[in-house]
């Protein structure tokens, strides 16, 4: 990437730079040999108002001026390096269909945005890449058919949250033609994939075998699910009354993850299911201490930009190590 001499107003002071923007943040190159990192984990929200880039920092404000004819394709750059690794914190793995650009809001219980975005249609979903930290993969495994009023289209998911783009201009119709076959495509693709899940699942249990048979005895419903249509891992739950267990079927050894929560059944297996298909093969992210997000910049992004699997998140309740004492810590928990 070349480097764009600028003006940086940071809280320790002003100077003379060199800003580089890399796939993970921009490097600020004092004159005066100073060096300074602006992390695309940190930044909260970008905007330019009058040729001067304003960075909204997690906790702190920056400013980078005097670009001269060069600060919009400085913007420019900068946002679509942010949106690459927004994508990579979604852990978006599918391939892209089409790509476009215009006005996006969405509602989920507790948030609601609206702004503009650059919008990534995938194979398996929608990425909606606004220029702050609110980017979202919308899973179209779980939603309805796209609906489209006018040069707006909208996709509403089985947990109810919806998301509306508009504004795409020229886009309109053949990204609507595109998500609506993407949508059918892979939904398709999902149903079947449960349904060899279900017909063969003894076989594919192996040594989780005892483990689904002591679930299958708990004071809960049991159910199973795929983190990917393509892939074989998949994992299984016992949910009742306000409590879950979870038991991943991977190739790694793992323990029972423990959950407790305050809603119907049905509505904690939806958050589940969610979760479980966002994460794919990132399987740490649902059960690492905190500090450990925190630590990490990637995780800190998917943690903030994936809904469901924060929600599972917060209703952790620890979990059970396969040992001589699981099945009786099992039943304990379960009352």
């Amino acid at each position: 990437m070349p480097a764009y001499e600028c003006t940086a107003s940071l809280p320790e002071g002003t100077f003379e730079a060199s800003a580089v923007i890399t796939e993970d943040e921009v490097i600020l190159q004092g004159v005066d040999g100073s060096r300074r990192m602006l992390p695309f984990a940190d930044i909260m929200d970008m905007r330019l108002v009058n040729y001067r880039l304003a960075l909204a920092m997690r906790g702190w404000d920056a400013e980078i001026s005097k670009l001269g004819y060069l600060t919009e394709d400085f913007f420019e750059k900068l946002w679509e390096a942010y949106c690459a690794k927004s994508e990579r914190a979604l852990f978006v793995e599918s391939d892209l269909v089409m790509r476009s650009e215009g006005d996006y809001a969405y509602a989920e219980p507790g948030i609601t945005r609206s702004s503009i975005a650059k919008l990534a249609l995938r194979t398996d979903c929608l990425c909606i890449l606004p220029h702050d930290a609110g980017a979202r993969r919308v899973p179209l495994c779980f939603a309805d058919a796209p609906v489209r009023e006018g040069f707006s289209l909208e996709v509403r998911l089985d947990t109810s949250e919806a998301y509306r783009i508009a504004r795409l201009g020229g886009d309109t119709d053949p990204f609507f033609s595109k998500l609506a076959d993407a949508r059918e495509t892979v939904s398709e693709r999902w149903r079947e994939a449960h349904r060899a899940l279900e017909a063969n699942l003894g076989m594919r249990l192996g040594e989780a075998a005892a483990a689904y048979e002591t679930f299958q005895g708990l004071n809960a419903d049991t159910v199973c699910g795929l983190f990917s249509a393509d892939a074989d891992a998949f994992w299984f739950a016992a949910i009742g009354d306000g409590r879950a267990a979870v038991e991943l079927v991977t190739d790694e050894k793992a323990a029972t993850y423990l959950y407790r929560f305050d809603s119907a059944r049905g509505d904690f297996e939806s958050k589940l299911r969610h979760a479980m298909e966002a994460m794919k093969a990132n399987r740490r992210i649902i059960y690492v201490e905190q500090e450990e997000i925190d630590a990490d910049p990637l995780y800190r992004m998917a943690v903030e930009r994936s809904p469901h699997v924060r929600t599972l998140r917060s209703f952790s309740a620890g979990r059970v190590i396969h040992s001589t004492s699981w099945a009786s810590k099992l039943a304990a928990f379960f009352g």
